[in-house]
């Protein structure tokens, strides 16, 4: 779930709304919160810029926030959108800790749940303001896949999908109770189902042979299999930019491109192209660490061009691969 939509670009159009979600998030949340800064919510909080819903030209060009997230970003008119889309990040991160304490019983996610005990708290009930059965619609929306895990009959990824289609397709859709997307109700529950499917296709079709390893349930159960579900998860990604494409009356706007850059990356995976241009990884002179060989793409996206981590001048915090 995690990263997913990352289009491993450094254009500074995108690198800026990254930075600005992690100031919300930051304001939102705290700072322990930034490592769980998600590129789902960068998407969301781009789509609103890309619609017009703020003014993106007012969000400051900047590659990293550096941990600055002053209250004066309570005022500015991006504020409601970075605040939704922080919940979102929480909101994604309290699912996934959930999901490895039922698989793996994982001690790590058990700690990490405790110590964001408050966050998820302020979560649920900042998005129980805008749907009052807002946590009675996400539980049963996760108990809908866990129920297919369990069936006893033969499940395919179309189907498995398909709850977290449906839970991400409601989580866009409340994006449209906000100011200036009332009207893009359709629009960002139909982006929010193709969005999820395509998280699960994928999931399933580059963790089977792990998955088999250790009793988890997936669909997928041979590398030709596996081929078909980066297929069908690259399809529904690339339906997602074609619906999206025609909204955008922003000529900077980076929502179908992201969409795009994404299903390029999961073709290429799935055998169905030629190698993607290599994306700049950031790494901090002297530390020894690719950022996404150890998992930190979300964070480490701060590298500026030069190679240098936003790690260095004391912000290992955000980078741990300092």
């Amino acid at each position: 779930m995690f990263g997913f939509l990352n289009p491993r670009t450094q254009h500074l159009s995108y690198r800026s709304l990254y930075a600005r979600g992690c100031q919300h998030l930051k304001l939102s949340y705290g700072v322990r919160s930034l490592v769980f800064h998600s590129f789902e919510s960068v998407f969301l909080y781009g789509y609103a810029a890309d619609v017009g819903a703020f003014d993106r030209t007012k969000v400051p060009a900047k590659r990293c926030c550096k941990l600055q997230a002053s209250k004066t970003l309570l005022e500015q008119p991006d504020r409601v959108y970075g605040e939704f889309t922080a919940s979102l990040s929480m909101l994604l991160t309290s699912i996934k800790l959930e999901d490895d304490i039922l698989d793996n019983n994982s001690m790590l996610a058990r700690t990490a749940k405790f110590g964001l005990r408050k966050p998820i708290q302020n979560t649920n009930a900042y998005f129980s303001t805008i749907d009052a059965r807002f946590e009675e619609k996400t539980s049963s929306f996760i108990q809908e896949h866990h129920n297919l895990e369990r069936s006893s009959r033969s499940v395919t990824v179309e189907e498995l999908a398909k709850p977290t289609a449906d839970g991400f397709g409601y989580m866009f859709e409340m994006y449209s109770h906000l100011p200036k997307l009332e009207g893009h109700r359709e629009s960002l529950r139909t982006l929010g189902n193709h969005v999820g499917s395509a998280i699960i296709a994928y999931d399933c079709g580059v963790d089977w042979k792990r998955d088999h390893r250790n009793s988890d349930f997936n669909p997928v159960t041979c590398e030709a299999e596996a081929r078909e579900a980066l297929r069908f998860s690259a399809r529904e990604l690339r339906a997602a930019a074609r619906y999206v494409q025609p909204i955008i009356d922003d000529d900077d706007g980076i929502s179908a491109e992201v969409l795009d850059t994404v299903a390029d990356r999961v073709e290429h995976q799935a055998g169905d192209q030629g190698e993607p241009q290599e994306p700049f990884q950031p790494k901090k002179e002297g530390c020894g660490n690719n950022c996404s060989e150890i998992g930190l793409n979300s964070c480490c996206l701060c590298g500026d061009a030069s190679g240098t981590c936003c790690c260095e001048g004391g912000l290992e915090l955000c980078c741990g691969c300092c």
